[in-house]
């Protein structure tokens, strides 16, 4: 699957800055010509998507007025094979190995749960998973870990549950805290 693709040079104007065709283009092409069209390589391996592409900077391909598809999807099924179907707990997704959004090397894509893509990715759940400790520097031990039960889940440090109950059982004994108006439990300064 080592194929080098470079960009047709005839897919743009003499001038070299407007695409040919415009919409026609969309209904006189065939689909592989049209999809190739918007795709070259580059030295790191990389498949370039030069067409649309989403708010999340990944390749959108027009398949047909109104369907519109994922480019790396397109080649990843193309090349590889289908992507699982998602069940219940568990949603399959395309992980770009080279960290590119709009590469559609079908070689620097792979199938993963979508909980492990974000877990290898550097957002805020990645990186908050990779920790060891809690900001109060307790470390996160089976014995010390609580899982949220919230629907965004998360890890909750035990030590400092405690820590924060007793004081809120100290100012509420104080008088400093009156019961919350909401109805939903929990104490409010007074």
């Amino acid at each position: 699957m080592s194929v080098a693709i470079e960009r047709p040079r005839d897919a743009y104007t003499s001038e070299g800055t407007t695409p040919k065709g415009g919409l026609s283009m969309l209904f006189q092409s065939t689909l592989p010509q049209r999809f190739w069209n918007k795709v070259y390589s580059i030295e790191s391996g990389c498949w370039m998507w030069c067409g649309a592409i989403t708010g999340g900077g990944y390749g959108n391909f027009n398949i047909q007025p109104g369907q519109w598809s994922s480019a790396h999807r397109l080649t990843y099924q193309e090349f590889v094979g289908l992507i699982p179907i998602s069940r219940l707990n568990e949603r399959w997704t395309l992980d770009h190995l080279c960290r590119v959004r709009a590469c559609v090397n079908p070689l620097h894509l792979e199938v993963v749960t979508n909980r492990e893509n974000i877990l290898r990715g550097v957002g805020f759940a990645a990186r908050h998973a990779k920790t060891d400790s809690c900001v109060n520097g307790h470390e996160f031990t089976p014995e010390n870990t609580a899982q949220r039960t919230r629907p965004e889940g998360g890890r909750l440090c035990r030590e400092c549950r405690r820590w924060r109950n007793a004081h809120v059982t100290v100012k509420r004994r104080a008088g400093l805290l009156k019961p919350a108006r909401s109805g939903k439990g929990g104490w409010q300064a007074r």
